[in-house]
């Protein structure tokens, strides 16, 4: 069985998502391709998991790292994510087939199949069971993931596209979306329906979230 230690001296991809438990904003994710010739450069600019780096950077870090490595990823805003979810009706099935998307992608502008992703499903077959047929990588899931460089730089890229959206809803209605789902968030939820109603929120947020 190979381990995070085997795949992280081979050339790989790294996938990670953003905006999962965020009430307002976007689903992002993200795959980022990491050849072993650029492993030192990466780890001079300073990537980590970006839970723990602060927003300006993460956006910052970002732009580094679509410059200079190759990517894909998938953002669904509100009104995308909501049809999604409405159509899976379960998250862990709608992020299974976005990362599958993803690994399909970063394969076929790569030709590298070694694949670590962040492990949100307590099956291993399921993200799997969305791939295209004769895509067959080989996928390592492990909980905390980011501890792997190319999958840090993932959850970089993913959480800036994250915010990213927030900024454009922000553009687009006038004022700011907190991130989360804390009582600020469930109180600017209350208002925002009871001032223009459901059809508002489904522009917005994730309307399957319980905020009542």
């Amino acid at each position: 069985m190979q381990n995070l230690d085997s795949y992280g001296q081979r050339n790989h991809s790294g996938i990670d998502e953003s905006g999962k438990g965020d009430y307002f904003g976007a689903l992002a994710v993200s795959g980022v391709y990491l050849p072993l010739a650029k492993v030192e450069e990466v780890r001079g600019w300073g990537v980590r998991d970006s839970k723990g780096i602060a927003d300006n950077v993460a956006l910052r870090l970002a732009a580094v790292i679509e410059d200079n490595l190759v990517h894909h990823s998938i953002v669904y805003d509100p009104p995308q994510y909501n049809e999604r979810y409405g159509r899976f009706n379960n998250l862990n099935h709608l992020l299974a087939d976005a990362h599958a998307q993803i690994i399909a992608a970063l394969m076929a502008k790569t030709a590298c199949a070694n694949v670590i992703s962040d492990k949100f499903a307590s099956s291993a077959a399921l993200i799997p069971s969305y791939l295209p047929s004769g895509c067959s990588p080989r996928l390592l899931q492990i909980t905390k993931a980011e501890r792997d460089l190319a999958v840090a730089c993932a959850s970089v890229v993913a959480r800036a596209n994250f915010l990213r959206s927030l900024q454009r809803l922000a553009a687009t209605h006038g004022m700011k979306f907190p991130k989360g789902a804390s009582n600020q968030v469930k109180a600017q939820a209350r208002q925002l329906r009871q001032r223009y109603g459901a059809r508002m929120l489904a522009q917005v947020a994730k309307v399957h979230f319980k905020m009542d």
